[in-house]
């Protein structure tokens, strides 16, 4: 949104000097506006087009996320999209308030769910994965840290 803002003040910013700079060449063609009412139109266009973009980003700004999954949400914290993703998060009871402040903090803690976990680390280097008739264990590999999640919760932090 800050380009769009960008480039409407530079192209306002563009407009108001060809018209001051035709003012002052008095640069006029038969049947043409003067160039005073061409600076005051760029100025209206102008001023038109940061109205504009300020309604689109308010619309933005109060509209929920489009339906992304929880697991998009947190790969676009993750990439530092941080405006709204938490609230969004929050708002759609993903996770717990605790697990909120872990993920906006980037910590882990026992008791986690996994996709909490992965939402606050991001996605680890490697999973292994172990499976019988009842449970699921899991490794997550960050370096030289690992967490052990059972049946999708951690169970162990290890670094």
């Amino acid at each position: 949104m800050r380009s769009l803002f960008r480039i409407a003040h530079v192209i306002g910013t563009a407009a108001l000097l060809c018209a001051a700079n035709a003012q002052a060449q008095q640069v006029t063609e038969p049947g043409a506006s003067t160039p005073h009412e061409r600076a005051l139109e760029a100025e209206r266009q102008y001023k038109l087009l940061m109205a504009d973009i300020e309604a689109t980003n308010a619309q933005r700004q109060s509209a929920p996320l489009p339906s992304l999954s929880v697991e998009d949400l947190c790969v676009l914290l993750r990439q530092g999209s941080r405006t709204g993703l938490l609230a969004e998060l929050s708002r759609r009871k993903a996770f717990t308030a605790a697990e909120l402040q872990a993920i906006q903090a980037q910590h882990v803690f026992i008791g986690m769910s996994h996709t909490a976990a992965l939402c606050s680390w991001g996605k680890p280097q490697a999973v292994h994965r172990t499976t019988t008739a009842r449970i699921t264990h899991e490794q997550l590999v960050y370096g030289d840290n690992y967490l052990y999640s059972t049946n999708g919760k951690i169970t162990a932090i290890q670094n």
